[in-house]
């Protein structure tokens, strides 16, 4: 039941551009140090246990978990504390594949200033549709030009030959859409 609240408080945020990050708290009944711990003092530059969209954990940190998941729409500034933008850059580069999601990395090792794929402020990434959007990101067009020269998607496009152009990039967009909604998972 606590999971599937947990779940909910996420999922009501999706889309909602106003949500930067949500705040791990810990229950008034938290008897012991554990993971909760951590993750109520993680650091990814909104403030002390608040964690981007991207990186949220989807599920509750252990059996039996009454700790609480808090949409933040602003920071949590303290003296001495870094905003999103300052832990990514000061981020060596083990811990910045931890914090960016799989689409961020890609743009990254593919010319994309990391300073780009970051809200104006610090105050976290952009959403893939605005880094698309904002032309940082290929759109299916590209991923299906980059496929015809033998790059991603390319076993995809040889299986599909016989196929119109219009059904490969339908195929690819259902690809990228399976993607997407699965990526959050392998974070947490």
């Amino acid at each position: 039941m606590a999971t599937a609240a947990h779940r909910a408080v996420i999922a009501s945020a999706e889309g909602d551009d106003s949500i930067i990050g949500f705040q791990w708290r810990l229950s008034g009944s938290h008897p012991a140090t554990d993971i909760c711990d951590y993750y109520a003092n993680i650091e990814m530059g909104l403030g002390k246990g608040v964690w981007t969209k991207e990186a949220v954990p989807h599920h509750k940190a252990h059996p039996h978990c009454m700790c609480l998941l808090i949409p933040r729409v602003t920071p949590i500034k303290r003296g001495g504390s870094k905003n999103y933008a300052e832990i990514i850059r000061n981020a060596t580069p083990a811990r910045r594949d931890q914090l960016l999601p799989k689409w961020a990395k890609d743009a990254v090792d593919t010319g994309v200033k990391l300073d780009k794929l970051i809200k104006p402020g610090g105050l976290g990434l952009l959403s893939k549709q605005d880094a698309i959007a904002a032309g940082l990101l290929p759109t299916v067009n590209d991923a299906y030009k980059v496929a015809k020269e033998g790059g991603k998607h390319a076993g995809l496009l040889k299986n599909y030959r016989e196929i119109p152009t219009a059904m490969v990039e339908r195929a690819i967009r259902s690809m990228e859409k399976q993607i997407n909604l699965h990526e959050p998972k392998k974070i947490s």
